[in-house]
């Protein structure tokens, strides 16, 4: 087993400590990292979403969010400790440090994600009024990913700057990209 896997399934076992379950909305609150991959592979292990929200967004909109989207826990990485209350916090370094800025390769069908799960709620930007979830399964993030491989290769040889951020849905996608052929 792949050292970033140990670390997947060591991050499932601790959410599920916490008592994270399937069906379960993961708010996360985190710049892009390592960690922070890690978790949103977690919780697909665990069959769990992650609705990751925007940095930008202030104590009260972190909290809205949170309730729109019906989010039974929120995980914080250290430099995003906003006040919310009536959700379960979690800490992102306590539940995925890797310890490393190594990324080892893992593929998709390493995985054993099931396609039609739920797999992530990404909040658009809210242009025309208040920002909505969009709900995607494994298999939407799947064939965006197999679709963007026809312009854009992007190889077990290749690694990709995640200059987005994850909380955008150009920024989440390249974690799909990456597990296609196990790029970085």
């Amino acid at each position: 087993m792949s050292e970033i896997l140990e670390h997947v399934h060591r991050a499932a076992d601790h959410l599920l400590q916490a008592g994270i379950r399937p069906g379960d909305r993961v708010a996360c609150l985190s710049r892009n990292s390592e960690d922070a991959t890690v978790l949103v592979l977690a919780c697909w292990q665990l069959e769990a979403t992650v609705v990751p929200l925007s940095t930008r967004y202030s104590a009260a909109m972190v909290q809205a969010a949170i309730k729109a989207m019906q989010c039974t826990a929120l995980v914080l990485s250290p430099s995003f400790e906003k006040p919310v209350s009536g959700i379960k916090v979690l800490h992102l370094e306590r539940i995925c440090s890797l310890g490393t800025n190594l990324f080892d390769a893992v593929r998709f069908d390493q995985l054993g994600l099931d396609p039609d799960q739920e797999a992530s709620i990404i909040l658009t930007s809210g242009s025309s009024g208040q920002a909505r979830g969009v709900l995607h399964t494994i298999a939407n993030h799947l064939y965006s990913a197999q679709g963007a491989e026809q312009v854009i290769p992007f190889g077990l040889a290749d690694t990709w700057l995640v200059s987005l951020p994850m909380y955008h849905i150009s920024g989440f996608s390249l974690i799909m990209r990456a597990l296609l052929h196990g790029a970085a």
